[in-house]
């Protein structure tokens, strides 16, 4: 049977195999073929096998990751629930939040922390105040968390922390006088201290001096890499 194959094999191929040592040749090479094949296939299944448990491995991991996402996410929702009053208001705010961080520096949960952050302090993050705040932090090299917490402490009558946004205070009787430098010129503005107030011009004067640090730091390394865990994050909540 073997011989009616090789002969076949000869044949088709055009060989001439004249003599016995011909034919061990070739016999000897169809057994190193052989045997290269079977060696080749044993490897393959070493391969497959590591590369099987590698994705296993994997795959618990990504697991574990979307579960510890999810879970976040849900956290999060609750205490925008609590501050929102209503789930769908939730939902509303937690998109905006995941919108917003799109175009920023910042990672989605420090964002979201944030947002959180001015609602408990009765400010509206979605009219401008956490754009003007995450500018201002931007072009500062700080957290928005500082920002936001230089904004609220402003609001009620915490002025220390503005100092870190280039901005000095003096209270006279019920009356605040904010002192800055812009373009080299030195500038004051005198309010009541009123909270609303005080938040409009805080606001007014980030936007001004710092408007559209979050877009220019969000083009850079930096930035686009934490654009790019925000899109992996919202990917694994999507999956959870």
């Amino acid at each position: 049977m073997a011989g009616t194959v090789i002969e076949e094999l000869v044949a088709l191929l055009g060989w001439e195999l004249t003599g016995e040592e011909d034919l061990k040749r070739f016999q000897n090479g169809l057994g190193k073929a052989q045997r290269g094949l079977e060696n080749f296939s044993r490897q393959m299944s070493v391969f497959a096998a590591a590369a099987a448990t590698a994705f296993a491995g994997a795959m618990t991991v990504f697991g574990k990751s979307v579960i510890s996402t999810s879970a976040n996410f849900e956290q999060m929702t609750a205490t925008l629930e609590t501050i929102e009053g209503s789930s769908e208001k939730a939902k509303q705010s937690m998109d905006w939040v995941a919108e917003f961080a799109k175009t920023t520096p910042y990672e989605l949960n420090e964002v979201a922390q944030s947002f959180v952050r001015l609602r408990a302090y009765g400010l509206d993050p979605m009219n401008g105040s956490l754009a003007a705040v995450g500018d201002a932090a931007s072009a500062m090299g700080k957290s928005i968390m500082s920002g936001v917490e230089a904004l609220a402490d402003a609001v009620t009558g915490e002025n220390e922390r503005l100092k870190e946004f280039g901005i000095t205070t003096s209270v006279a009787g019920d009356q605040i006088t904010y002192m800055w430098n812009q373009n080299g010129v030195s500038m004051s503005k005198t309010l009541k201290k009123n909270g609303q107030e005080i938040a409009k011009f805080l606001q007014e004067n980030f936007e001004i001096r710092f408007g559209g640090a979050m877009i220019r730091q969000s083009k850079t390394w930096d930035g686009m890499f934490s654009n790019m865990l925000d899109t992996w994050t919202l990917f694994q909540k999507r999956v959870g």
